[in-house]
């Protein structure tokens, strides 16, 4: 059996990276930040515009996931990784919430989760009764936009694998283990307005072959284009 569980989780390891899911958009608008007036920059830029950012909590949920790390611990590690990969690889100045409650942001980022993760458009402000609260924290850390995570997690066993694949067939079970099942999502400040969202897969990490949190934001955020460096805005 422990045979047969490395060979399975091997095999899913494999098609998921060959599956490469992932979904990306960008507002076709023109953002517009606050903490800076001029630029001398000569690349357009749409979401690189807003290059200081609040990050709030990710927001994780794990189903079917016996014996694994808590989603707060999983989440706080993404987030970690997500600071570090936007400020030394993108060039953005993110910000953090600091030592207010992860748990008054859950909800918010819940909600706007849900959300970016359904068919959005160009400069499409969310119906989201909790973006008064969110631009307030926005305003005290003064910052252009900010940014949300959001995630439901399934952990599939071996056996698990097996029984998709014998009842259901390949197609339709590659279709539900390569779903996009985490999501980050980049907001302006001024009207609250999505302006770039990406969708990946990403493996449990309390999966066998899982994937690990740590790295998890060079896959969501690896197609965002690079901030406006700090030497050439006034």
């Amino acid at each position: 059996m422990a045979r047969l569980n490395l060979l399975l989780s091997t095999s899913l390891v494999f098609v998921m990276i060959l599956a490469g899911c992932s979904t990306r958009w960008q507002t076709a608008g023109d953002p517009t930040p606050v903490t800076y007036k001029q630029t001398d920059d000569a690349l357009p830029r749409k979401t690189g515009k807003l290059r200081k950012l609040l990050l709030l909590p990710a927001a994780l949920t794990s189903v079917d996931c016996p014996d694994t790390p808590p989603d707060q611990q999983i989440a706080d590690r993404l987030d970690q990784g997500t600071t570090r990969y936007l400020q030394d690889w993108k060039d953005y100045d993110v910000v953090t919430t600091e030592d207010q409650n992860k748990n008054d942001f859950t909800a918010a980022v819940n909600f706007l989760g849900n959300w970016q993760e359904g068919e959005v458009g160009n400069g499409v402000q969310p119906p989201n009764p909790y973006m008064d609260s969110i631009q307030e924290t926005a305003e005290h850390f003064n910052v252009d936009g900010f940014i949300v995570i959001h995630g439901k997690l399934q952990c599939l066993n071996a056996m698990d694998i097996a029984l998709y694949f014998m009842i259901v067939g390949i197609p339709n079970w590659t279709k539900k283990l390569m779903g996009e099942n985490l999501s980050a999502g980049i907001y302006e400040i001024n009207e609250g307005t999505l302006v770039w969202k990406q969708e990946v897969n990403v493996m449990h990490p309390g999966v066998q072959g899982g994937g690990n949190p740590d790295d998890w934001a060079q896959f969501l955020f690896s197609d965002l284009e690079h901030a406006i460096p700090k030497v050439l805005i006034d």
